[in-house]
């Protein structure tokens, strides 16, 4: 899985702090809601043990991240990869549009931030100036001819 040097960050960052300070939340939620009585008919204690699960569920799956992560450091400016923008012009409106290729827990389509799974970003990575890829979504057909790569 591939993902920038900033999200590799942001992710140790999130684990760190769901091993500290959301594990002793979760604690202390645990332990108020015990000291209510009996655990069998507690609601507030059932939630804090689903709480419990979705924090070590996150806290596993960063961890899987972090230990199979590609960290993207270079950017080559000759061929498409993860890591670049692209500036592309749409062959059937005529107008350009500019998409990034990012990794892991970054996409952000409204923004132009796409995943290198994305149909557009599978036909672009290798690719480089000049080159038309195509694609489909559905019945509708895409070309674009990618004109820069930053």
């Amino acid at each position: 899985m591939k993902i920038s040097k900033e999200q590799y960050q942001k992710l140790k960052e999130e684990l760190e702090y769901l091993e500290t300070e959301g594990r002793k939340k979760i604690a202390e939620m645990l332990k108020a809601a015990a000291s209510h009585g009996d655990l069998s008919e507690n609601a507030e204690y059932s939630i804090s043990k689903e709480e419990q699960m979705k924090l070590e569920r996150r806290i596993l799956e960063i961890k899987k991240i972090i230990e199979n992560a590609q960290i993207i450091s270079t950017k080559d400016n000759n061929y498409v990869n993860v890591g670049n923008k692209v500036k592309l012009l749409d062959l059937k409106t005529n107008k350009t549009l500019e998409v990034e290729i990012v990794g892991y827990g970054e996409v952000d389509p409204v923004n132009g931030k796409i995943s290198e799974n994305s149909p557009l970003g599978k036909v672009l990575i290798g690719k480089k100036i000049g080159d038309v890829v195509k694609y489909a979504v559905g019945d509708k057909d895409f070309s674009y001819k990618i004109l820069e790569i930053l």
